[in-house]
C-alpha cells in the first residue's frame, strides 16, 4: 500500500516538474521579434467614444507586438462629443496612431464600411 502512495506521489511531482519546465519554455519562446512579424495595421471606426477612447489607446499601444510592426489607423465618423481632440492627442503622442475624420459620408456604404 505503501509503495502505491509512493509512486503516485512520484508521479505527481515529475507531472508538477513537467508543467513548471514547460512555463519557462513558454516564456523564453514568448519574445518576439521583429524580423519574424508582419506588420499588422488595427483599423477603428469610432462615434462618440470619448468615454471609451483613452482606455483603448492605452491597452492597444501596450501590446506586446513591436510597435515598429504596428499602425492603429483610428476613424472618427464624425463625432460630437470629444473624441477629435482625444485622438487627435493621440496621434501627437504615439507614432503608431493615425488619425482620420470623415467629415462626408458616402452614399454607397455604411459609415463602418466607409471607415
Amino acid at each position: 500500500m505503501s509503495f502505491l502512495l509512493m509512486l503516485s506521489t512520484g508521479v505527481y511531482l515529475a507531472f508538477i516538474l513537467f508543467i513548471i519546465a514547460g512555463l519557462f519554455r513558454h516564456n523564453e519562446q514568448s519574445i518576439i521579434s521583429t524580423d519574424q512579424t508582419p506588420t499588422v495595421s488595427v483599423v477603428i471606426a469610432a462615434r462618440n467614444e470619448e468615454k471609451n477612447l483613452p482606455d483603448l489607446i492605452q491597452d492597444l499601444v501596450n501590446q506586446e507586438y513591436p510597435l515598429e510592426q504596428l499602425e492603429i489607423i483610428i476613424v472618427d465618423d464624425r463625432s460630437t462629443d470629444s473624441t477629435a481632440k482625444i485622438l487627435i492627442e493621440a496621434a501627437e503622442n504615439f507614432a503608431v496612431i493615425k488619425y482620420i475624420r470623415v467629415e462626408k459620408l458616402s452614399t454607397e456604404m455604411t459609415p463602418k464600411k466607409h471607415a
